[in-house]
């Protein structure tokens, strides 16, 4: 078959960039690389191609993104009227005056595209799709503390807002040009900020100012507000939360390529963060960190997308270790899971890697037993797949190849039954993703019961297998889970394994995508972040 060679080698930079050598030939279903004879799959070959030959997704202007997105809005809200949305407000850290770095709300991003103004807020006409966008004004003295705030025009021209105002105007525009319209919100605090402006009695703050309170006509009445200003119009938060919901779940070409870019920068954390780990024996998980962090800032990344795990030794094995404190031992796996933002949309990544740069035996047959389980269900996907059943066939390979590993003993039926795949792999094949981590739909984080794939999901696919203390004794106590389990090799690959995931972010539904007749496309393959273990070796050495 015909296929894509890919040799990886260091090249020589601050940045410890790869450079990949792409060569077309004729060849059989292996190849010598370096020492190694490497095996290609379909699967594999597939990765390869769409790595050397990528979907173009280009990282479009924002203004033209937004315009996209507001126009989509619009034509899902067949409830008119206008949309109000909040940006937040800063974050205490501690202390009277040190706040976290700001990070507007996701759907606040998802229609406006400003991400770094807190206290904003949006009205979005859904009969126009015109955007105005409303900042907080910034006393004179704050310019020498924190800088010039940009200007109205500025910010129209960086978000492509029909028009920007202050959000101390919020009443005046309501009663002018909103008047007996509904306002549609997100939540009860909103809500309260309209009420508010409309009476004059604050601006909006991007924060609750009031408590919730019941929208029906009588209550407006009483609360004298809506009836007098708005002409009846109404405030009303049922319809626009789902809304957004379906509309963030099924990506745009413009979305995806910031979800792409996000990748391509997630890839150069992950492989300095393998660098450090090859070049500073003994070092601790925070020093890999550091390495991610400062290698996706330094490629344009505007922030992480959630804190970094990186577990070395047992800590692999805690699903969502955030401390990052402990010394990374010689024989030690590693797995991080990191990844960074690009316009608010972020990667979620995970790689394992042997700290010293090479796998030992176990290490290898569970990091391939947890690539192929990968591989086949990614293989699985593709527009109007259903989950679950996606889900169920990843479970099967797993049990097998437990059974393969001789970690588990008995038919996969019983295994099923006896729910032995939780006790190694006890969460979730993925969930959506796309502006958080954990991405909203209409039915939630992670397709439910039933629930097909459609045209624009981005999932994760991360399975993995781990030796959790807390499972393994949980399952000794159980006479009938015990004796399913062969304690004497679990025992030795907890010591030398502790935990292993991968973690790829898949796009379903893409138009002329490489890795299936639906059109599926590997973000994390196409952006070139490598999870073969001998490219793995290959970089580290």
């Amino acid at each position: 078959c015909n296929f894509y060679i890919m040799q990886l080698r260091p090249v020589p930079s601050s940045h410890n960039k790869m450079e990949a050598t792409f060569r077309w030939r004729s060849a059989p279903s292996s190849q010598i690389i370096g020492r190694r004879r490497v095996h290609l799959n379909a699967s594999a070959a597939a990765c390869i191609r769409a790595a050397a030959d990528p979907l173009s997704f280009p990282l479009l202007p924002q203004q033209d993104v937004g315009r996209e997105i507001r126009q989509r809005i619009c034509r899902e809200h067949i409830a008119g009227g206008y949309l109000y949305l909040e940006a937040g407000s800063l974050i205490k850290r501690n202390g009277p005056d040190v706040f976290h770095r700001f990070r507007a709300d996701s759907d606040f991003v998802y229609t406006t595209g400003c991400y770094d103004q807190p206290g904003a807020a949006a009205l979005l006409d859904t009969e126009t799709s015109s955007l105005t966008l409303m900042v907080e004004k910034q006393p004179d003295h704050a310019a020498f503390w924190m800088g010039p705030q940009p200007s109205p025009d500025e910010l129209a021209e960086n978000f492509g807002a029909d028009r920007v105002c202050y959000t101390s105007d919020l009443g005046a525009f309501l009663r002018e040009q909103a008047r007996g319209q509904d306002i549609h919100v997100t939540n009860a605090a909103a809500k309260e900020t309209i009420r508010a402006a409309l009476s004059g009695t604050s601006s909006a703050s991007g924060g609750p100012s009031g408590s919730h309170t019941n929208d029906s006509q009588e209550d407006n009445k009483n609360n004298g507000v809506q009836s007098n200003e708005m002409r009846n119009g109404r405030i009303i938060d049922e319809f626009l939360p789902r809304v957004l919901q379906r509309c963030r779940s099924q990506k745009t070409d413009a979305e995806l390529g910031c979800m792409l870019a996000a990748s391509k920068v997630s890839r150069e954390g992950h492989l300095a963060a393998w660098l450090a780990s090859k070049r500073n024996p003994g070092s601790h998980e925070f020093f890999l960190e550091g390495a991610f962090t400062g290698a996706v800032l330094s490629a344009g990344a505007n922030d992480l997308g959630y804190p970094c795990i990186v577990g070395a030794g047992p800590n692999a094995a805690i699903l969502h270790y955030e401390a990052n404190r402990s010394q990374i031992q010689l024989g030690d796996l590693v797995l991080i899971d990191a990844g960074a933002e690009v316009r608010c949309y972020t990667a979620d990544i995970t790689r394992t890697f042997p700290a010293g740069g090479k796998f030992t035996s176990r290490q290898l047959d569970v990091y391939n037993s947890v690539l192929a389980v990968q591989e086949l269900a990614i293989s699985r996907m593709e527009l109007g797949a259903v989950w679950t059943e996606v889900d169920a066939a990843a479970r099967n390979l797993l049990l097998q190849q437990l059974l393969d590993l001789g970690l588990v003993k008995g038919s996969i039926e019983s295994l099923l039954e006896k729910r032995i795949d939780r006790v190694f792999m006890p969460h979730g094949l993925g969930h959506f993703l796309g502006l958080d981590v954990h991405d909203m739909s209409a039915e939630g984080m992670v397709p439910p019961q039933g629930a097909q794939l459609a045209q624009g999901n981005v999932i994760t696919v991360e399975p993995g297998i781990y030796f959790i203390d807390t499972l393994l004794k949980k399952a000794a106590n159980d006479a009938e889970m015990a004796k399913m389990l062969n304690w004497d090799n679990i025992s030795a690959f907890r010591t030398e394994v502790g935990g292993v995931r991968i973690e790829d972010n898949v796009a379903v539904g893409v138009n002329g995508g490489r890795e299936g007749p639906e059109g599926v496309l590997n973000l994390t393959m196409a952006a070139g972040v490598p999870k073969a273990p001998w490219a793995i070796e290959s970089i580290m050495q």
